[in-house]
């Protein structure tokens, strides 16, 4: 074996054939094989896959969350019917409730079901996922971010991983992704990886979940893989079975470093003595489909088409073999009718298999194991719960549900098998004559080895369809897929039914078998527990309606308008219908618009200038040419002579009037809309047609036929170039444009970066009806209608300015017929021009009726259809995800109903919850009623999560994308819904969601933006719910990681982190080691653009309101240094004042730092740096005057003085930007207020805390040296004993000021005792002269007291 690290999914070996073993011929067809992989998809536990290597978060498909300017495209179907469900894979999950199958046409339906016993069995198609254009040969089961998902693998080689939950497409590749076409799929170990093996490879490819990037590959194999399986061991080693077209399989230990070759190797091709082919030679038809170890890993179930057998694992010994009866040359040669063969198998427990055929029918054995040895790495270790069964004690409700004798079982009155060899030969011989007509597999031919006990047969499980198939004439069914997990069976056949039956391990019979066969001496045949049909989602569909016309004849075409909202569907019976969305109460039918079935429609570009016309293609081989607004029939094209199928115009602007179309005739049609001529037919071509290309530049046509040739024709003269073939036409194709209305061409439409408010998209397959899809840009269409809003404001205005204007004026002139016409004809056009504002406006509020919970408050449904005159919409309608590559996922009609988008999963509850919200929001608010935007949300994250059973809340991750939102509606409601739903969270949803994201922080194999995404979302939840229990767990982790992405990180990631690590600083100021450092950085971040720089701002004021002391050192340090360029003082300085402007009582233990660093900048030896600061330098120190009392400014001086807490007073030298001054005022005590009074030579200076107020006089020393002797106390005056007179009114008396005083005493004490003080608050203190000798003191704007002061 080798091993070999690969880093893309570059082709090993091509093969050009498929090989298609049920004729034993190549072909392009899927084989059994293909369908066989379901079975195989839940096999391993949790051990880690030692060789795992880590997803790559660039290739995450969630990579959408947290990037700002995300649209919110809610996609909204339109169903015309039920979709065709041909079964090729299919598989359970491990609580046996979900049940995941893939389709022939690359769709998967996820579907619920319900099998408990006592209560009745339930099977409930829930999601339709389209993403695959070939069919989905394999599934398997794996983790994806903490969700459980399926992998489904499809013909071409493509995969894609999808949310159980909602049918998210989280990840998907192109075609050929893999180079063979997959055939059987299994998860490892892990569950973050799977093992991947096709038709035309010896590979088996290991593939990562997380990124679907091949890792790996293994391809020891000689021939062709087909089949595998994985588990663990007792000693957690990860191990892999494979089987390869030759017959050899192979066990491989996935742990690196080990030997590049195979563990074992058991050589399955010596059975019965010889192969199925004539003269005993190994065929393809013996080749392992499905290979399965034991539950306690003694043997190994190998499954062919022709046999099923048991090897011993300890020495690869072949125990026994069972032929399938009917796949023989012989026996068909002797016109016995012809049987599939075996079609897969699995152990149900040690002493249990059950075996089961391409017709459906389900064998169940029972074998001995009792003296064979185990394997010897030790006994496999299934995950709980999955299969096999580990013992016959199976707890669960399904193992013990029904008694043998019950009716669900039926007595077929074949004859016993008693399991000896000569029974079995007059079985064999009998076959030879011919005498029996149809299988009897209660009596096969089986070898085994002497010694060994041989299987006996206990139930056949069989469905309805084919109980009584007695005759040979009669055809078997053909399924499509089948599984066995646990005790569960269920088969999925082309019809899109699912049969499941649950095996009763329990039952006495199975226990004790001699019992039944002793008594009865009758094999027993058990019909399924639960059936049920994928069409079962829409049955809805099918029996609503109004007229019955749209019901009676099945919908074949459809295509809706954007621009109009205008929806067309064309019918089996040639008829073409018109309504308008999203209300269709006025449905227009047009009968016989064709003789024969509608198969495409198509609308003219609007906005060309030309009528809008509407095309439409048919069986009846004509393409009609309809006008829309009239649809009266313009022109018929019967240039075909057989059904045209695909219709499509030409993508170039200059091409834009021409169009294209196909027929089955193998001809290609080229028209013109302007003038509804034809211009070129081109064909015939040597077979159908499969795709067209063209070159614009050169002018050419390539049609692509599927004989593999390639036409090309100049499009000028419609004239044939040449064919061509081979390598030739593929590089010829590759270096081409397609063109197509392929849905896959349609969705790149999309993601093309152009504006759109709407835009349709319509799926199609063959048969099936189309799924018109209408995409609803939520953010556009707020904004549209805020432009909207906007003219018909300015429309008004204008008008009424006219008016005005017109009254204002004297009395007119008489006016002419000609300029009263003239005036006539302007007022019109302004009616028109209204008119047409006020329709737009209308058309895009009605959309809003999509995402109105009808029926489910009937005070909101009267607002909605009063207010606003909306409706329910019709037709019937679902709602779905848009996932990654375009793919898509819709809920089934029945669970569409008004609640069932909230019911289903969180993402589906966040998407809809936003966009009504959001939506909601600007529509009322331009209405004026922005009141009902709290009743609406309100409804969302409060009613409903109380009242509606099964309420799923929104995807926090989801709603964490549009925080940041540049649309201000979205942005506010998704904050809104975030908020409340975390407030109104009960405990234990609460404290399950922290834990949920806290599980990813822990996990071993974890992405960085996987890791980034959680702790955002962590730290939203912790803001908006600070005072829960739970936030200890994960507070210091949030704060470390928030430094994280703040250093390291780019774009709006980074602008999250510094939003969340301001506003919930107080919550995880603990973890964070370097809160300088990090300032610093946040401090930097303030002169980048915005939204980073306003974000960064905000924080810092944050953190500053809770840290000011290491704020205001670290933006200080910022102002005064030599080294930090002029742009970041500015930047510091505003700063600081915002801190003041915003929380000033926080600054003022820090005044005279602020100060000290403020004034440096006004330096007069740095005439650059003073000119650059002084005007936001001034700002400040103004704002610090009128905000804090301590501080004063004196004009002429050009002096600031500040009070501090200690007491002091400190004077500033403006003009040299120094400290002129400082002594001391008030000993063991604070300055409550300052000022200068007209000259600049006295200072009063204010305490509260002992009620004084101290006056200082300046001396007049010629050279002003900075002594005490500079100013002196002239006086002293109590507060408490002068007596108050008020500025023109008495005031109350002194008492109530020293009480209040008196509560300030205790405060200020405490602040100047303790060593960690309490920020002190700002006093409403006045203190200013009134005159020269006059003192005013007012405090809380109403305590007045007036000094006298004496002139000295």
């Amino acid at each position: 074996m080798s091993f070999n690290l690969n880093s893309s999914s570059g082709s090993v070996l091509n093969g050009s054939g498929v090989y298609n073993n049920s004729n034993g011929t190549y072909s392009n067809g899927p084989s059994p094989l293909s369908v066989s992989g379901g079975s195989s998809g839940m096999n391993g536990n949790n051990a880690l896959l030692s060789n795992s290597l880590q997803s790559v978060s660039g290739n995450n498909s969630s990579n959408y969350i947290l990037n700002k300017g995300t649209e919110i495209l809610v996609p909204v179907v339109l169903w015309c019917g039920s979709p065709t469900h041909w079964i090729t894979s299919i598989i359970i999950t491990p609580d046996k409730k979900t049940i995941i199958s893939g389709s022939q046409s690359g769709h998967i339906a996820i579907t619920s079901i319900s099998l408990d016993q006592g209560k009745e069995n339930q099977f409930t198609p829930k999601i339709l996922g389209i993403g695959h254009e070939n069919p989905i040969t394999c599934l398997a089961l794996g983790e994806f971010e903490r969700k459980e998902v399926v992998i489904s693998a499809a013909s071409d080689g493509s995969m894609s991983v999808w949310s159980i939950m909602d049918g998210l497409c989280l990840l998907s590749t192109v075609s050929h992704f893999l180079s063979c076409s997959p055939t059987q799929m299994v998860s490892l170990p892990n569950r973050k990886q799977v093992a991947v093996c096709g038709k035309g490879s010896n590979y088996i490819y290991i593939v990562d979940i997380h990124s679907l990037r091949i890792v790996s590959t293994i391809n020891d194999h000689m021939d062709w893989v087909t089949s595998l399986f994985s588990c663990t061991m007792q000693d957690s080693t990860s191990m892999l079975l494979s089987g390869g077209l030759d017959g050899i399989i192979r066990f491989w230990l996935l742990k690196p470093g080990d030997q590049d070759m195979a563990l074992q190797v058991i050589d399955s091709r010596n059975v019965n003595g010889g192969g199925s082919g004539v003269d005993g030679s190994y065929t393809l038809d013996d080749a392992p489909i499905s290979i399965k170890f034991s539950p306690n890993g003694k043997s190994l179930l190998v499954v062919t088409k022709n046999n099923w057998s048991i090897f011993t694992t300890q020495n690869s010994r072949l125990l026994y073999s069972i032929r399938c009866p009917c796949t023989t040359i012989q026996e068909k040669q002797a016109g016995l009718p012809t049987s599939g063969g075996w079609f897969g198998g699995s152990f149900i427990d040690n002493s249990m298999v059950l075996i089961w055929n391409k017709e459906g029918r389900g064998f169940l054995y029972r074998i001995d194991q009792t003296d064979l040895k185990s394997f010897p790495l030790g006994d496999p270790v299934p995950i709980e719960g999955t299969s096999p069964l580990l013992s016959r004690s199976y707890g669960s409700s399904l193992s013990s549900s029904s008694n043998l004798n019950n009716s669900g079982f039926n007595i077929n009155n074949s004859s016993n098998n008693n399991n000896n060899n000569n029974n079995n030969n007059n079985n064999n011989n009998n076959n030879s004559n011919g005498k029996i007509g149809q299988p009897d597999f209660s009596i096969v031919n089986f070898t085994y080895q002497s010694g060994t006990p041989p299987p006996q047969l206990l139930i056949t499980f069989t469905s309805n369809d084919n109980n009584n198939s007695n005759n040979q004439q009669t055809p078997l069914l053909k399924i499509g897929a089948a599984m066995c997990f646990g005790n569960i069976f269920m088969i999925g056949d082309v019809y899109g039914h699912i049969r499941i039956w649950v095996i009763p391990v329990n039952s006495e019979q199975l226990l004790n078998p001699t019992i039944q066969t002793a008594t009865s001496g009758k094999r027993i045949l058990r019909e399924p527990n639960l059936q049920g049909s994928i069409s079962d989602g829409w049955k809805s569909v099918e029996q609503s309606g109004k007229g019955g016309k749209a019901r009676q004849q099945r919908v074949t075409a459809s295509l809706l308008l954007d621009d109009t909202m205008m929806l067309i569907r064309g019918y089996e019976d040639g008829s073409i219908s018109t309504s308008k969305l999203p209300t269709d109460l006025f449905t227009k039918f047009y009968n016989n618009s064709h003789n024969s079935r509608v198969n495409y429609l198509m609308s003219s570009p609007p906005g060309t200038g030309l009528r809008r016309l509407l095309f439409s293609a048919s069986n009846d081989c004509t393409i009609k040419v309809w006008d829309l607004s009239t649809f009266k029939l313009l022109h018929t094209f019967s240039h075909h002579t057989g059904p045209v199928y695909s219709i499509f115009s030409l993508p170039q602007s200059s091409r834009r009037n021409t169009f294209i179309s196909i027929s089955e005739d193998k001809t290609i049609g080229m028209y013109s809309m302007e003038d509804l001529s034809c211009k070129h037919m081109f064909g015939v071509h040597s077979s159908s047609i499969s795709k067209v290309h063209w070159k614009n530049e050169q002018g050419y046509l390539m049609v692509e036929t599927i004989d593999g040739s390639v036409s090309i024709w100049e499009m000028g003269s419609g004239e044939l170039e040449g064919v061509v073939y081979g390598q030739i036409a593929k590089d010829i194709l590759d270096n081409s444009e397609l063109l197509s209305n392929n849905w896959k061409q349609q969705e790149s439409k999309i993601h093309s970066g152009q504006h759109f408010l709407t835009k349709s998209l319509v799926y199609t397959h063959k048969n099936d009806p189309p799924i018109q899809t209408l995409f609803i840009n939520i953010k556009s269409i707020s904004e549209e209608i805020l432009l909207i809003t906007q003219q018909k404001q300015q429309q008004q205005q204008q008008q009424q300015q006219q008016q005005q204007q017109q009254q204002q004026q004297p009395q007119p002139q008489p006016q002419s017929q000609q300029q009263q016409q003239q005036q006539i004809q302007q007022h019109q056009q302004q009616n028109i021009g209204s008119s047409i504002i006020q329709k737009d406006l209308n058309q895009l509020v009605s959309i809003f009726s999509y995402l109105i919970p009808w029926g489910m408050d009937k005070g909101l449904d009267i607002l909605y259809m009063k207010d606003f005159q909306l409706r329910p919409p019709q037709p019937d309608f679902s709602f779905g995800l848009l996932g990654h590559g375009g793919n898509m996922s819709f809920l089934t009609p029945s669970v569409s109903f008004s609640t069932g988008k909230l019911q289903c999963s969180e993402t589906l509850t966040a998407q809809t919850t936003l966009s009504a919200v959001a939506l909601g929001r600007t529509i009322l608010r331009i209405g004026g009623m922005e009141n009902i935007v709290s009743q609406l949300t309100t409804f969302y994250c409060t009613t409903l999560p109380e009242t509606l059973q099964g309420y799923v809340y929104p995807d926090f991750s989801y709603l964490a994308t549009y925080c940041q939102d540049g649309n201000e509606d979205v942005m506010i409601s998704a904050r809104s819904i975030f908020k409340i739903s975390i407030e109104r969270m009960p405990n234990t949803a609460f404290k399950q969601l922290v834990n949920s994201f806290c599980s990813v922080l822990n996990a071993d194999c974890l992405g960085p933006f996987e890791r980034a995404r959680s702790i955002i979302v962590l730290a939203i939840i912790a803001s908006n719910r600070p005072n829960s229990d739970f936030n200890n767990a994960f507070s210091s982790r949030v704060g470390i990681e928030l430094q994280k992405m703040i250093y390291k990180g780019t774009g709006n990631l980074t602008i999250i982190a510094v939003e969340l690590i301001g506003k919930g600083f107080s919550i995880w100021k603990d973890s964070i080691k370097d809160l300088p450092g990090l300032l610093k950085c946040l401090f930097t971040l303030t002169m980048q653009s915005d939204p980073l720089a306003t974000t960064s701002k905000t924080s810092l004021l944050l953190i500053g309101s809770v840290d000011p002391k290491t704020f205001i050192q670290v933006i200080g340090d910022e102002i005064s240094s030599e080294n930090t360029s002029t742009t970041c003082r500015v930047h510091g300085i505003v700063l600081i004042g915002s801190l003041i402007k915003k929380d000033p009582d926080s600054v003022l233990p820090f005044l005279p730092r602020v100060i000290d660093s403020i004034i440096k900048s006004l330096d007069p030896h740095t005439p650059v740096l003073r000119e650059a600061c002084i005007r936001q330098t001034t700002a400040v120190l103004h704002l610090m005057v009128n905000k804090y009392p301590m501080v004063s400014f004196h004009h002429d001086t050009q002096r600031l003085v500040l009070g501090t807490l200690d007491g002091l007073i400190v004077i500033y030298d403006l003009k040299t930007a120094t400290r002129w001054h400082r002594f001391e005022s008030f000993k063991n005590s604070f300055v409550s207020a300052v000022t200068f009074n007209e000259s600049g030579k006295m200072l009063a200076c204010y305490c509260s805390l002992s009620n004084e107020i101290k006056i200082w006089q300046a001396s007049s020393t010629f050279f002003g040296l900075i002594n005490s002797s500079q100013f002196t106390c002239v006086r002293t005056v109590s507060t408490a004993s002068e007596k108050q007179t008020s500025l023109g009114f008495n005031s109350p008396p002194t008492q109530p000021l020293n009480q209040t005083n008196n509560n300030n005493l205790k405060q200020q004490q405490t602040i100047i005792n303790n060593s960690q003080p309490t920020i002190p608050k700002i006093e409403n203190i006045k203190l200013f002269w009134s005159n020269q000798n006059s003192l005013v003191l007012t405090k809380d704007d109403t305590n007045t007291i007036t000094f006298n002061i004496p002139s000295n």
